[in-house]
C-alpha cells in the first residue's frame, strides 16, 4: 500500500484585510502533491479567549490559524503545474472575493518553508548516482584512515565535513519515489527584486565560480518556460500571434532611395496580476523586440506606444540622412 502525502513548499502571510465590521487575517499554504501538482490551502487567524476555573493569571489567550474553506470556495480543489501560477490564482481569487484594490501581500511576509526544486530522476540514473556517492564516501574514509596519506591527498577532504554532507545526500537519495531536491543551490532576490544571487548552503557563490545548468526542451518556447520556472520568474508566455496594430514608416535618404521601418504591436496578455504587451520594430538594419509590463491592459498599451515613439525618435536622431515621408 503506497502512502500519499502533500508537502508544504511555501507559506504566505497576507496583510490584514479591513472590512466594515471585522478585520480578517489570512495565511496561505502552498502544497505539492506528486502527479497532481500545486494547490493552495487557506487559513484564517482566530482569537480564542481562555477562561480558566482557577485564579492563574499566567494563562493567556490563544491565536490559532484554522482551515477556512468557505471564504474562497474551491480554492483547495484547484491544482496547478507551477507554484507561481498557483499562488497568482489564489491571490486573484482572494482579491476578487473581498473587492480589494490595494496590494495585500507584503514581500517580507513570505516565508519559504522548503526552498527547493523537486526533481524526479530515472531509477537507473538514481542507482548510478547512489553508487557513486557511496564510493566517494568510502574512498574518503580510506584516505582518512591511511596513516601514509599525503597532505596533498587530504587537502581534498574537509576532514569529515564532506563525508557528513555526502551521507546526508545519500540518505535523501534512498527514497521509494526516485525523487530528490536541490537544496544545495538556491537563488535569492533582493527586496526590490532587481538582483538575483546564487547561493550555496545559504552563502553567496564567489564571483570567480560559475554554475552551469543544463536542461533539455522540445522547443524554444518550452526552454523559456523551464528557465522562468527554475529562476522563479513569472510564467513564460510565447510571443502572441494576434496583432493589434501594424504601421510602416517610410523614409528617403539623400540619394532618393526609399527605406522602411515596420512597427508591430501585439495583443496584450495577462498572467497572474500582471499584463504583458510585446512590440517589434524591423527594417533598415534595425531588429528590436521588446516586452512591456503593467498592472492593467490600458496602461500596458500606453507604455508600449510611448516606448515605440522613443525608439523611432532615437532611430531618426541616429540617421540624420533619412527623412520621413
Amino acid at each position: 500500500m503506497n502512502i500519499s502525502y502533500q508537502e508544504v513548499v511555501k507559506t504566505i502571510i497576507l496583510k490584514p484585510i479591513e472590512l466594515l465590521d471585522a478585520t480578517l487575517e489570512f495565511k496561505l499554504n502552498i502544497l505539492y502533491e506528486k502527479d497532481r501538482g500545486f494547490v493552495c490551502q487557506l487559513y484564517r487567524l482566530e482569537y480564542y479567549q481562555i477562561q480558566p476555573t482557577s485564579d492563574d493569571a499566567n494563562v493567556k489567550n490563544e491565536q490559532v490559524y484554522v482551515v477556512d474553506n468557505p471564504s474562497v470556495s474551491k480554492l483547495s480543489e484547484q491544482y496547478y503545474n507551477s507554484l507561481i501560477t498557483c499562488l497568482d490564482n489564489a491571490l486573484m481569487q482572494i482579491k476578487d472575493k473581498f473587492n480589494l484594490d490595494q496590494p495585500f501581500l507584503d514581500d517580507a511576509s513570505i516565508e519559504i518553508i522548503n526552498p527547493t526544486l523537486l526533481l524526479t530522476l530515472p531509477a537507473k540514473f538514481l542507482g548510478i548516482l547512489k553508487e557513486a556517492v557511496s564510493y566517494r564516501i568510502e574512498s574518503m574514509q580510506q584516505l582518512l584512515d591511511n596513516p601514509d596519506a599525503t597532505e596533498e591527498q587530504l587537502a581534498y577532504i574537509d576532514y569529515g565535513n564532506d563525508q557528513v554532507i555526502l551521507t546526508m545526500i545519500l540518505d535523501d537519495l534512498k527514497n521509494p519515489h526516485n525523487q530528490i531536491d536541490s537544496a544545495f543551490y538556491q537563488l535569492t532576490q533582493n527586496p526590490d527584486k532587481t538582483e538575483m544571487t546564487l547561493q550555496e548552503f545559504g552563502k553567496p557563490i564567489p564571483n570567480d565560480e560559475q554554475l552551469t545548468v543544463v536542461f533539455s526542451a522540445k522547443s524554444f518556447d518550452e526552454a523559456l518556460a523551464i528557465k522562468n520556472q527554475f529562476l522563479g520568474f513569472a510564467p513564460y508566455k510565447p510571443m502572441p500571434s494576434n496583432i493589434v496594430a501594424a504601421q510602416v514608416y517610410h523614409y528617403q535618404d539623400q540619394k532618393g532611395l526609399a527605406h522602411e521601418i515596420t512597427v508591430t504591436l501585439y495583443q496584450p496578455q495577462q498572467f497572474g496580476l500582471i499584463w504583458q504587451c510585446n512590440y517589434q520594430l524591423q527594417g533598415y538594419g534595425e531588429s528590436i523586440y521588446e516586452t512591456v509590463l503593467a498592472n492593467d491592459s490600458f496602461s500596458v498599451i500606453e507604455l508600449s506606444m510611448q516606448d515605440i515613439k522613443a525608439h523611432l525618435e532615437h532611430f531618426e536622431s541616429q540617421h540624420p540622412n533619412l527623412t520621413r515621408i
